[in-house]
């Protein structure tokens, strides 16, 4: 039975892969009529996935983000094709062992990363396996007549990953064992050579490029000039002046290892196995896409989510942690990370901030008048009241006074909801730490408006808030405000930011003050929902809700952390990207809707 990926599952993997493409600065689409996972250095293309949506496919599309960002730290290979500009052959070598050694790499910096790029190849590999058994019995070229070099260094660099990744070894044997002759013969003199003991020993990208262009002399011996002219333009930095970028044909007179015969066999036209299918992708069994076929692929983006529906929890579901009372783990757990020291206000720029917030309130601090009291000051304007005929009664005519009233900016409420998840881990959590600190400093403890701070995640339940401060806390120490900070960190996980966000909106909504303010501290989308609800789907129905309902009138703004997924979800934004942001960006949340707010009073 197919193991199919539940809709919350499929939101908490494109909610990290979003992650993971903002982390490298490089954006994402799905094309549902793309056979392979690719990146031109900047945005990164994926195929299509299919509903349903499959476990396995979730597996290979985590696999093909890790390994198309890989790719983003070793920059150099983009400006190699780019002036090297190869033949499809070549750059397919190319390809195949970068692609080998770059994940190699990651792999050993990450175990999380070296699991997933195994799962998505066992995967792939696995997958072919059912393709390429049947093609070795009914071929559309003869094996002895068909270029074997693209099949024979596939699998070759599949020997050489063995070194790392053993989880597809079992697979790979049975592939080799039934192979038939030509390609095989093929592989083993290849083998013998040592070529696979080489790809294992590159480690730089230049390496990995000499060693496609001596596999590539090695395999067609008659393309020499054409592989010193891509290795020449490379060496001198001068773009080479032919038309391949490393997707072109091959040569149609390139020679391809020997025969049964002993004697190299021309390449045809119709191969076996291209070397665009060499590059391990999703090959939906090597057939072309029909723009025109109305069952081609679903794109499953996290803009246009074909399934889900809006569901929130039930409060009495929802994990409120009284971080007042939590206890702070010891220091040497976190490694420094989450220590209440790294989550400490920077006193110097809350002082700024508090005197720059001070300064534009008392600039445009005045008194209301209200004219036509029957208690208060005399109105000598209103005096001629008393001359005329009665009027309402004599009502208006004894209506001759007025209230004068100073305006008060203390007449405001602050909330601050903070994104505590898993991939705030480190510089994010501090800015977004500090950032909320200072508010709570400013307003409160110099200003006196009252200021509630709360934090989010998943760590144990479907949506834990934690409390790090309430509004009747007042003169709350930084350093106490940090420590709390750091007890929730032991419960960082997912986001589920729109039942978080109901959490803050109904405790602001009992607040009496004329202005309510909400402000959520996040570095990108939804990944958790309750039940069967779809996370995104989920905070725009909360935002709508709150943006929208002009009763309760709450001033609603996302701050982003280092991103700017926050403007897909609130109207009103800002994003912080380092240390210097903060006060800009907090300044201009506090002063935006202030002119609004004193004249409606």
């Amino acid at each position: 039975m197919t193991n199919i990926s539940s809709v919350v599952d499929t939101d908490r993997m494109l909610g990290i892969i979003k992650r993971r493409c903002d982390d490298y600065g490089v954006s994402v689409r799905f094309d549902p009529y793309a056979e392979t996972a690719s990146t031109n250095g900047h945005e990164i293309t994926l195929p299509a996935i299919n509903q349903p949506v499959t476990q396995a496919a979730m597996d290979k599309l985590y696999g093909f983000i890790i390994h198309e960002c890989g790719h983003h730290t070793r920059s150099e290979v983009f400006d190699i094709l780019k002036l090297a500009k190869p033949p499809e052959y070549l750059g397919a070598l190319f390809n195949i062992i970068e692609d080998n050694a770059m994940e190699r790499a990651t792999a050993r910096i990450w175990r999380g990363d070296h699991t997933a790029l195994s799962n998505a190849n066992a995967i792939i590999i696995d997958e072919c396996a059912h393709v390429w058994r049947d093609m070795f019995v009914n071929p559309p070229v003869p094996w002895e007549e068909n270029d074997n070099g693209p099949f024979a260094s596939l699998l070759l660099q599949q020997v050489a990953r063995t070194e790392w990744d053993t989880q597809g070894e079992v697979t790979l044997a049975g592939i080799i064992r039934d192979m038939p002759t030509a390609p095989r013969k093929l592989l083993d003199t290849l083998m013998d050579e040592g070529w696979h003991t080489k790809m294992q020993a590159t480690s730089t990208v230049r390496s990995t490029w000499d060693l496609a262009c001596d596999l590539a002399r090695r395999l067609y011996p008659d393309r020499d000039d054409e592989i010193t002219e891509c290795e020449s333009a490379v060496n001198t930095g001068v773009p080479r002046e032919g038309t391949g970028d490393g997707t072109g044909s091959a040569p149609a007179t390139a020679t391809a290892g020997e025969g049964e015969g002993g004697e190299k066999a021309p390449i045809e036209q119709g191969y076996n196995i291209s070397w665009k299918d060499a590059v391990l992708s999703e090959h939906d069994g090597f057939k072309e896409t029909n723009p025109d076929d109305p069952h081609g692929g679903v794109g499953i983006t996290w803009e246009d989510y074909s399934g889900g529906s809006v569901q929130l929890m039930p409060p009495s579901e929802i994990n409120i942690v009284d971080l007042s009372k939590a206890k702070e783990e010891r220091r040497s757990h976190w490694g420094g990370v989450g220590a209440p020291s790294s989550f400490m206000v920077q006193d110097q720029e809350a002082r700024a901030l508090g005197n720059q917030i001070r300064r534009y309130i008392q600039s445009r601090a005045r008194s209301q008048i209200s004219r036509h009291k029957r208690h208060g000051r005399l109105d000598k304007a209103s005096l001629v009241k008393l001359a005329l005929p009665p009027i309402d009664g004599g009502e208006y005519n004894r209506k001759i006074f007025y209230d004068q009233e100073k305006r008060s900016v203390v007449d405001t409420a602050v909330s601050i909801l903070v994104d505590w998840s898993g991939s705030m881990h480190g510089t994010k959590m501090t800015l977004a730490a500090d950032a909320a600190g200072r508010l709570a400093t400013v307003l409160n403890k110099q200003i006196g408006i009252p200021v509630e701070i709360l934090a989010f995640t998943t760590g144990k339940t479907r949506c834990d808030v934690g409390v790090l401060k309430e509004f009747k806390e007042r003169g709350l120490p930084p350093e106490e405000i940090a420590r709390r900070f750091s007890a929730f960190y032991k419960y960082s996980s997912g986001n589920n930011d729109a039942d978080a966000l109901m959490v803050a909106y109904r405790r602001l909504l009992r607040r009496n003050e004329s202005r309510r303010v909400l402000i959520v501290l996040s570095d990108g989308a939804p990944t958790d929902a309750w039940g069967y609800g779809h996370a995104d789907a989920n905070l725009l129905h909360v935002v709508k809700h709150i943006q929208g309902d002009r009763r309760q009138k709450i001033e609603l703004w996302g701050l982003g952390i280092c991103s700017e997924s926050v403007q897909r979800y609130y109207k009103l934004n800002e994003v912080i990207w380092d240390p210097h942001d903060i006060n800009t960006k907090l300044f201009a949340i506090v002063k935006h809707g202030y002119e609004d707010w004193r004249t409606a009073r």
